[in-house]
């Protein structure tokens, strides 16, 4: 990310056991980027004025260990962070994992998840643990204005809500250009900036702020802020609905300036 040193507040690894971390850092740029790029030249992430704190638990291999994401996400609680992104999942439960989103839930901490991307009809964790809010995938087709539905992403009835997944333009740590991309990882770090969009306008709005930033508020406010997508009322491919910004910025579709079509 060009204006990355702007953006991170400070960086730490918890890739653990010897292994090698991954120093290339592909996908935690194209997801930072989407939560709060702000490029020289007209590129821009959700929420351009947030700052973020960098935690890395992928080997060389692209491989983490479920250890290790527990820690990190015991280090943001402790950092205080304000929201935590998680583009990161496995089909297999963990009882350290859970209690760790459990754990940020009591803190008020909202954990935004990705479903997964192994298609319909499979389950990924963190996501779909009732603490977390987990974000689907739909593609937008600017030409047309429809939204459809991306076959790669995961479906259950876990899924709390969607958002652009699908070939997005994000940030190339290889190149320091852009490229585009697909994955639940995307969409939810979108639903991330959201979040970060919603807390600052309830701060903004000089609402008591410790009786409304719990998880449960800012869940709330996400689900009001969505579009009902394929059957009434919430599915098990976009949950409660399609991200919008009404009540929150001017502008009504979420990442107008991404994707391809």
């Amino acid at each position: 990310c060009p204006d990355r040193s702007k953006k991170i507040i400070a960086e730490y690894n918890f890739v653990s056991g010897g292994r090698t971390p991954n120093t290339k850092k592909e996908h935690g740029t194209a997801v930072a980027g989407l939560i709060t790029g702000w490029t020289s030249d007209g590129y821009r992430g959700m929420a351009p004025n947030s700052r973020i704190y960098s935690f890395n638990v992928f080997d060389t291999n692209g491989e983490a260990d479920v250890n290790d994401v527990v820690n990190a996400v015991h280090k943001a609680i402790e950092l205080g962070c304000h929201i935590i992104n998680l583009s990161i999942g496995s089909p297999e439960s963990n009882t350290r994992l859970s209690n760790v989103i459990k754990r940020a839930y009591n803190f008020d901490i909202p954990c935004i998840c990705s479903a997964g991307s192994e298609g319909p009809n499979t389950v990924n964790y963190p996501a779909a643990y009732p603490e977390s809010i987990s974000v689907g995938s739909v593609l937008y087709n600017y030409t047309l204005g429809t939204i459809t539905k991306s076959s790669f992403s995961s479906t259950n009835d876990q899924i709390d809500c969607c958002a652009v997944g699908e070939n997005i333009l994000v940030l190339d740590a290889t190149t320091n250009g852009y490229t585009l991309a697909s994955g639940t990882s995307f969409s939810t770090a979108i639903t991330t900036g959201f979040m970060a969009l919603s807390r600052q306008y309830i701060i903004n709005k000089q609402i008591n702020v410790k009786t409304l930033l719990t998880v449960e508020v800012m869940k709330n406010l996400l689900y009001a802020n969505t579009l009902d997508l394929f059957s009434l009322g919430k599915d098990n491919s976009s949950g409660v609905g399609f991200i919008f910004r009404r009540g929150i910025t001017n502008s009504p579709i979420i990442i107008k300036t991404y994707g391809s079509n």
